[in-house]
């Protein structure tokens, strides 16, 4: 359990130009979670803890390693057939 409030909790990712890299900071259990999957453990500065837990941490990722993507919309039509090509499929299993 996370001693930080929803509220308080965030992640702040702030990328360098001159070195190509990005500095994470989170003390959000998913993110941190995710990060620790990304970089390895022990890539990871654990800032604050709690029963050997981290609840805090900070890295260095590279910069391919941070993405950022528009999200898609589908027309009424697009969302149409995708429902029948689902429809089909779990009519086939």
């Amino acid at each position: 359990m996370s001693l930080y409030s929803v509220k308080e909790q965030e992640t702040v990712l702030t990328f360098d130009n001159e070195t190509k890299e990005w500095s994470a900071y989170s003390c959000v259990p998913k993110h941190i979670r995710k990060l620790v999957g990304i970089v390895g453990e022990e890539n990871v500065t654990v800032i604050e803890s709690d029963d050997g837990k981290p609840i805090a941490v900070k890295c260095t990722l590279e910069e391919k390693q941070v993405s950022m993507k528009k999200l898609r919309q589908y027309s009424e039509d697009q969302k149409r057939k995708m429902a029948e090509r689902m429809r089909a499929v779990r009519e086939n299993i």
